[in-house]
């Protein structure tokens, strides 16, 4: 998987976790002075160190936050998941009591197409129908509510998402790739490239030859892909017995090169880090916009509705606008409790 793709699902293979769960832990632990930097790692070259340093702060504070952004990426999940059953209660019983209504049932309008629906006159509900829909009202603003409530910590969320993506494509990565350049790599610095671009180029090809599509980041349609069963596809391409034998040649050669240049191995393990931080992250961010489009779009079915349930038409309309819609909230939820376990890293 190269920095360019991204994917609405992020999926987490056993070396993933085993890569983050290292940089979060060698990262708390990295010096954030010039002595310290000097005495942990003598092959960096003393004019270096002011930079270093500057960067091993800022690697520190990223890794320490980490935990954070795990936790914040299993909420987002958790709250689409609870508005998705929140939906499929409210909407459910807001179709039901339309449906029950006796104009409902004596017009047959249940039994029209959509095209015969746009066609058929506006008549207007009979006394004891409307009165029904006070109670049509108040269902129909619990989903608002949960809208609302939900949609707000999400934000918050994301954004915070957002924060780390950058700080690893625009600093910390940009940084440990001329750091590797100036440090004069040597056969073991080659392989270890050669390996991490041999891994990146198998995984796409087997993704290519599986037939999995690869999803743009600006695939964010209202209408709800069965991103669920696309992850544990591409999960079982991942942790094909082929990719996990390169992914450990990467890790032994880093470790020997680590025995002698502990820096440039750092640097090594700093740079497999940000490829499996940035397969988790960035897909992760896509698949929040995407899934929280569907908010936008039931907010306005809810909205512009719930104000005109004045005929039997509109009501009728807005019967067929909420069925599909709960049936694309039932592929998010599944998508939903895919994104929780693939962000549940321990």
């Amino acid at each position: 998987m190269t920095y360019s793709e991204n994917y609405p699902i992020p999926v987490v293979t056993e070396n993933d976790v085993f890569v983050i769960e290292r940089y979060a832990r060698s990262g708390k632990a990295i010096p954030t002075t010039e002595a310290g930097v000097q005495a942990k790692y003598k092959d960096a070259k003393p004019e270096w160190l002011k930079d270093i340093t500057a960067n091993f702060c800022i690697i520190n504070t990223h890794a320490n936050s980490w935990e954070s952004v795990q936790s914040n990426m299993i909420e987002v999940a958790a709250l689409l998941v609870g508005f998705a059953k929140d939906l499929r209660e409210y909407g459910d019983e807001a179709v039901n009591i339309i449906k029950a209504m006796d104009g409902y049932k004596t017009h047959k309008i249940a039994d029209l197409t959509p095209d015969q629906l746009d066609q058929f006159p506006s008549i207007s509900l009979d006394n004891g129908d409307q009165e029904n829909i006070r109670g049509l009202d108040k269902t129909v603003g619990y989903i608002k509510n949960s809208i609302a409530e939900k949609r707000g910590r999400s934000v918050t969320i994301l954004n915070e998402l957002r924060t780390f993506q950058r700080t690893i494509s625009e600093t910390i990565k940009p940084w440990v790739g001329s750091m590797i350049t100036s440090s004069n790599p040597d056969k073991l610095d080659e392989e270890i490239s050669d390996l991490t671009t041999r891994l990146l180029k198998l995984k796409d090809d087997k993704t290519a030859a599986a037939g999995l599509k690869k999803y743009s980041q600006d695939d964010t349609t209202h209408k709800p892909h069965m991103l669920y069963e696309w992850a544990h596809g591409k999960k079982s391409i991942s942790d094909d017995p082929t990719v996990r034998a390169l992914a450990k040649q990467i890790e032994d050669s880093i470790a020997l090169l680590s025995q002698d240049k502990k820096f440039k191995g750092f640097l090594q393990i700093l740079h497999t880090s940000m490829i499996s931080l940035y397969d988790v992250v960035t897909p992760a961010i896509t698949a929040v916009i995407q899934l929280q489009s569907h908010w936008t779009a039931t907010e306005k079915l809810v909205s512009h509705s719930s104000d005109q349930f004045t005929s039997y038409k509109l009501l009728g309309q807005f019967v067929n606008r909420m069925e599909e819609m709960l049936g694309d909230w039932r592929t998010v939820e599944q998508n939903s409790s895919a994104l929780q376990e693939a962000f549940r890293i321990q």
